[in-house]
C-alpha cells in the first residue's frame, strides 16, 4: 500500500505540474483527481473479491477515468484559465486576434 501511494503521489505531481506550467496557475484539480484513485483501487480490489471473474473493477476504471475524470479536469482548468484571463485584462471571451494587444494588423 505504501508504494501505491507514493506512486500516486509523484504521478499527482507530475500531472498537476504538466497543466500548471503552461497555463501558469496552480489549481490542484489534477493532483486531487490523481490522489482519489488511491482509494478508488482499494474499492476495486475489494469488490474483485467479492465478485470473482466479473469485469467490476475495469469498468469503475474506464467510467470514473474517461467519463468523469479526465473531461470534468479539463472543464475545470478551461474554466480557471479563462476566467484568469478575463479578470487579467489581457483577452476577454469574444475578442479575435486583432483585437488583442498581442497582435495589430497593421504589423504584418
Amino acid at each position: 500500500m505504501a508504494a501505491s501511494v507514493v506512486v500516486f503521489f509523484v504521478s499527482a505531481v507530475m500531472h498537476e505540474v504538466m497543466f500548471s506550467v503552461p497555463l501558469h496557475m496552480i489549481r490542484f484539480h489534477s493532483f486531487i483527481g490523481m490522489m482519489a484513485q488511491i482509494p478508488l483501487s482499494e474499492v476495486t480490489k475489494y469488490l474483485y473479491k467479492r465478485l470473482p471473474g466479473t469485469s467490476i473493477g475495469n469498468i469503475i476504471f474506464w467510467v470514473s477515468f474517461c467519463l468523469v475524470g479526465q473531461p470534468t479536469a479539463m472543464l475545470l482548468y478551461t474554466f480557471d484559465y479563462w476566467q484568469q484571463q478575463k479578470y487579467s485584462g489581457s483577452v476577454t471571451v469574444g475578442q479575435t486576434c486583432n483585437e488583442t494587444k498581442g497582435f495589430q494588423s497593421d504589423e504584418l
